[in-house]
């Protein structure tokens, strides 16, 4: 299941469980769980806090950097940040189910739901080679950003695109935790989207 943030714990005795069991599509040779693994649930907190950090830094270092004035942040930018952002959530899962199908094809089932603080998109028991998940997974957060770099920029705003960039980031760890994982298992040629989150499979 694609998710942005998780909650995650440890499921038994592992978060994200490496071993070797039979299962009709393959060998499962991991498991990642986005929604039980505490430990996978602490690491993706700390990495949007680490992007939040970045994006601070970057914004101080911008305002303190001589030259031209950069835009007015006053309720109208705080509003127009805010408001993008709302709209963002949803487009990024359409942008996950437009992935999903372009991948697994137009016979892919897809369905949208919602978790505590989150949106999700799913294709349960859809079975992908490992490059095609990691694109659907990545997807919305490379279009996205950019497209918010790109226009802000336009626009001749482009504190607000860094600031959607970073806040749009920061909401994409569930994501990259599961790109992550698939990139560092390399017994794994295929991943299946699961109720939890992800099987490797062999």
């Amino acid at each position: 299941m694609v998710r942005d943030q998780g909650r995650g714990a440890d499921r038994g005795a592992a978060s994200a469980h490496e071993g070797e069991k039979d299962a009709s599509s393959g060998r499962v040779v991991r498991e990642v769980n986005v929604l039980e693994d505490e430990g996978l649930r602490r690491q993706m907190t700390l990495g949007s806090l680490a992007v939040g950090a970045v994006g601070c830094a970057v914004s101080l270092a911008w305002a303190l950097a001589p030259g031209p004035s950069h835009e007015g942040v006053g309720p109208a930018w705080l509003l127009a940040l805010t408001l993008v952002s709302l709209a963002a959530l949803p487009v990024h899962e359409l942008v996950h189910a437009a992935a999903f199908r372009l991948a697994g094809g137009p016979g892919t089932r897809v369905r949208f739901g919602r978790e505590p603080g989150m949106l999700t998109t799913s294709a349960l028991g859809t079975v992908l080679p490992r490059a095609r998940f990691t694109a659907v997974l990545l997807a919305p957060m490379v279009l996205l950003s950019c497209a918010f770099l790109v226009v802000c920029a336009t626009l001749s705003l482009p504190l607000l695109g860094w600031w959607l960039f970073v806040l749009h980031l920061a909401g994409c760890t569930g994501d990259l935790a599961m790109a992550w994982a698939i990139a560092r298992t390399r017994g794994a040629t295929r991943v299946e989207d699961c109720e939890f989150g992800i099987r490797l499979l062999a």
